[in-house]
C-alpha cells in the first residue's frame, strides 16, 4: 500500500472514520472537522502515515472543547506550517578565486609591473609570473592600466 503522502485523496475519508470512531469512545459532542483544518491535513508530509494520523486525531480530542477541530487542536508540529528553507547562501570564493583577483589588483596598482606587484603581494617575481600563466592573465586586457 502506498504511504499516505501518495494517497492524499484518502484523507477526509480517513479524518472522517477517526472523527466517528472518536466519537463513540468519547462520548464528545465534537460534530466535524473544520476545513482549514482539513486542508492542513491534506498539506502535511505524514512521515508516520496512517496511524500518524489516528494519532493526530486522538490529540486533537483531547485538546478540543469546541463542537468542530481547528487548526489550533491538532499536535504543534501540524497546526504550524513548515519553516521555509533558509535561502541559499552564495558559496565563498574558492581560494584560486582570491588570488587571481589579489594578483589582478596589484598589478592594477603597480602599474603592470611584475616586480612591483610581487613586493605589494610578498611573494617573488617569478611566483608573479607563475600565477599570470596558471590563471592565464592577459596583463594589457584585465588590469587595464
Amino acid at each position: 500500500m502506498p504511504p499516505l503522502r501518495d494517497r492524499v485523496e484518502d484523507i477526509p475519508l480517513l479524518a472522517d472514520s477517526f472523527l466517528k470512531r472518536l466519537q463513540v469512545k468519547s462520548g464528545k459532542a465534537i460534530q466535524g472537522i473544520a476545513k482549514e483544518t482539513l486542508d492542513l491535513l491534506m498539506a502535511y508530509d505524514w512521515p508516520g502515515n496512517v496511524r500518524e494520523l489516528r494519532s493526530a486525531f486522538e490529540y486533537a480530542f483531547v485538546s478540543c472543547q469546541a463542537a468542530t477541530i481547528q487548526p489550533e487542536h491538532l499536535p504543534p508540529h501540524m497546526a504550524r506550517p513548515a519553516p521555509a528553507p533558509p535561502p541559499a547562501a552564495e558559496a565563498p570564493p574558492s581560494l584560486e578565486a582570491v588570488k587571481k583577483q589579489r594578483l589582478l589588483q596589484a598589478l592594477k596598482t603597480a602599474g603592470g609591473n611584475q616586480s612591483a606587484a610581487a613586493r605589494l603581494l610578498g611573494i617573488s617575481r617569478t611566483s608573479v609570473w607563475h600565477q599570470i600563466k596558471r590563471f592565464g592573465i592577459d596583463q594589457l586586457t584585465e588590469t587595464k592600466f
